[in-house]
């Protein structure tokens, strides 16, 4: 993939395509006259091949993250082909491990007593939505000014940030674990406001359960289904909309593998948000 500036771009091609990182960290088309001229830009129309050396995790890769809609689709051609070609050999999800020192989280008590409680992140959302339902006595310590009360029919949290077995660079936790009709589902979630794309869910949730065999043992169970989770009404479920039909091909082979949910919210009530989650599509 070639880079460029603002200032490689001759006379005339201005009014080409072009995406850049924003202050977010997302991609997004750009206006020249905004950017500054050192820059780093992309053409629309170059080549986007499997090519992320810099980077030691795929979900990092930078144009994961873009928003552009060619280069939406084109992620999701790539993930389809690599979960088709590659998916007993993951290693194009991560490169290096840094130590073999196993990770066992001890989830019985809630860490998070929250004093700033605006915009909360996935992370305090996730841990909430598992400590409230158990009413553990901590939650009246917590300064989060919403609490998050599942009340789904048949859909349990089971466990949430859970890590991979070893410590590997960049690697971070599965958010929540999911029971649904006796089968056991790891669930990368994504807060309601967020900007990510399903590519970016996609990536994370095959990277956190490539290495996950303590959590099947604590769990008692052989199979540990990858499944991505976005609010009703966010971006993600708007992309999912568009690309399950714009990229059918693709994202059915996709859900072939990872399953999607929703969470449906009500109005807070008294401090709390009741929510529940829903199965979309359930993978083989």
């Amino acid at each position: 993939m070639s880079i460029f500036t603002v200032k490689d771009i001759k006379i005339g091609d201005k009014s080409s395509t072009y995406y850049v990182l924003d202050s977010n960290n997302n991609w997004d088309l750009i206006n020249l006259k905004n950017i500054k001229s050192k820059t780093p830009i992309y053409h629309k129309e170059e080549s986007f091949e499997y090519e992320h050396s810099s980077y030691e995790l795929y979900k990092d890769y930078k144009k994961i993250n873009c928003r552009e809609d060619y280069i939406y689709s084109q992620n999701i051609q790539e993930i389809a082909k690599k979960i088709t070609s590659e998916n007993k050999n993951e290693t194009w999800l991560v490169s290096k491990k840094s130590t073999n020192k196993e990770q066992n989280p001890n989830h019985q008590i809630c860490a998070g007593y929250i004093t700033n409680t605006k915009n909360a992140k996935e992370k305090t959302i996730c841990r909430c939505m598992f400590h409230f339902a158990r009413k553990d006595t901590e939650c009246n310590k917590c300064g989060l000014e919403k609490k998050w009360l599942n009340n789904s029919a048949d859909i349990k949290i089971c466990e949430y940030e859970y890590p991979t077995n070893s410590k590997w660079t960049g690697v971070g936790g599965i958010d929540l674990v999911l029971k649904y009709k006796n089968k056991f589902y790891a669930t990368e979630v994504k807060p309601p406001k967020s900007r990510e794309t399903l590519c970016r869910m996609f990536a994370e949730i095959l990277t956190y359960t490539h290495d996950a065999d303590n959590l099947k043992k604590i769990l008692k169970t052989d199979s540990l289904i990858p499944a991505i989770c976005f609010f009703e009404g966010s971006l993600q479920e708007k992309d999912f909309e568009k690309y399950s039909l714009s990229e059918k091909e693709s994202m059915d082979t996709i859900l072939k593998a990872i399953s999607v949910f929703r969470i449906k919210t009500e109005k807070p009530k008294n401090g709390i948000i009741n929510f529940e989650i829903e199965p979309i599509t359930l993978s083989e």
